[in-house]
Parts: structure tokens; sequence; C-alpha cells
């Protein structure tokens, strides 16, 4: 049943010796292979997954993964080798509408998705010369 409550979220920072660019690259490649709407800008770099539309039409019918939410990474150039990167994840169901009873499985998608991003830099190789 469509009512309001709150919106679901997740959040995770983290540390990695990828450079920035190399961070945004990783991290679109990751969004684009789970089917994400990607776009990367400075150092943000946003995906939108599932479609509004479809979760008005189906509501919690819809199979994982096909609900709509939104991801923002932003990656800050640190001092020497670290940078450092913010990641948020919410849903996009848009506008007042929310579903209540879906918290279990957004919470499995944002952490999914938020490990594979940080697994993503975890084992950058460090050029020593």
């Amino acid at each position: 049943m469509l009512t309001a409550t709150k919106q679901e979220t997740g959040t995770r920072s983290w540390d990695t010796l990828s450079s920035p660019e190399d961070a945004i690259d990783r991290f679109v490649r990751v969004l684009d292979a789970r089917g994400g709407r990607v776009g990367a800008q400075d150092f943000i770099v946003e995906a939108h997954f599932g479609s509004r539309l479809a979760f008005r039409m189906g509501g919690i019918l819809l199979a994982k993964g096909q609900q709509p939410y939104h991801i923002r990474v932003t990656v800050i150039p640190g001092i020497d080798t670290v940078t450092t990167v913010l990641a948020a994840v919410a849903d996009d169901y848009g506008g007042l509408v929310r579903c209540g009873g879906l918290t279990p499985m957004y919470q499995q998608q944002f952490t999914e998705l938020l490990d594979a991003l940080q697994q993503a830099v975890a084992e950058v190789p460090v050029n020593r010369t």
C-alpha cells in the first residue's frame, strides 16, 4: 500500500589509495554494469535505478532491483595519495509517494551497492618507484 513514510536511505564514507580520476572511472563502470543510468561531472558520480512509473504501476510486486532509487558518490581529492569517498543512496519514488514495508529490501540493495563501490577501489595497486 502506498503511504507517506520516511525516505529509505543509506550512507557510507571511506578512504582509498585510488586517484580521484581512477575512482570515478571505476564507480561509473560498477554503476553502469548494475544497470544504472549514470552521469559524472567534476568529482561527482550519480546514477538512477528502476522506474518511478513501473513502481507506481506494480508497486512491491516489482522484482528486486527494479524499485526506483538513486546514488550520489562524491570523490574528494586528498593530500598525498589518499582519496576520500562519500556515497549516499536513497529511494526515488518521487513526490510524496512512499511505500511502507520495503525497508529490508532497500537496505539490502543499498548495502550491496555500497559494498560493490567500496570493493571497486579497495585493491588499487600502489605504484612505488
